[in-house]
């Protein structure tokens, strides 16, 4: 096989290579998928650190399916588990992350984007609420 490859063409060669490496990168983020707390109030007593909250309207109404991104406010923070995730039914959000300081952000369609710090500690759960305006 080698042998086959060696008498290919650069760009196929490359072409090759970058396949490999997007079945590779493929088959890795179904094993890290985000995570979502989908109505699962089990999930939800489970955390024993990290930043939970719900995510509503200026009128009081939970915002399904906002999507949830922190970033770690120092330069050394802990790395953060997941890419993003998203509310439940009853807008409500978990996050187990590890203790450090972060900027937490939530997008959602017809809304404007919201981002609160928030600092978590050892052994913690945090509550953090939003609430969204309409893009005007």
């Amino acid at each position: 096989m080698a042998e086959i490859i060696s008498r290919l063409p650069e760009p196929y060669i490359v072409l090759i290579q970058l396949c490999c490496f997007l079945l590779f990168s493929c088959s890795y983020a179904q094993d890290q998928a985000p995570v979502t707390t989908e109505g699962s109030k089990e999930i939800l007593q489970q955390i024993s650190e990290g930043v939970t909250g719900q995510v509503k309207t200026r009128s009081g109404l939970a915002i399904i399916g906002a999507m949830m991104t922190p970033t770690s406010r120092s330069i050394d923070g802990p790395p953060i588990p997941e890419i993003a995730i998203t509310t439940n039914e009853h807008g409500r959000y978990e996050w187990p992350l590890p203790p450090g300081s972060y900027q937490m952000s939530v997008f959602a369609d017809g809304y404007q984007k919201h981002t609160l710090n928030v600092d978590v500690k050892a052994d913690q759960v945090t509550t953090l609420d939003f609430i969204l305006d309409k893009h005007p």
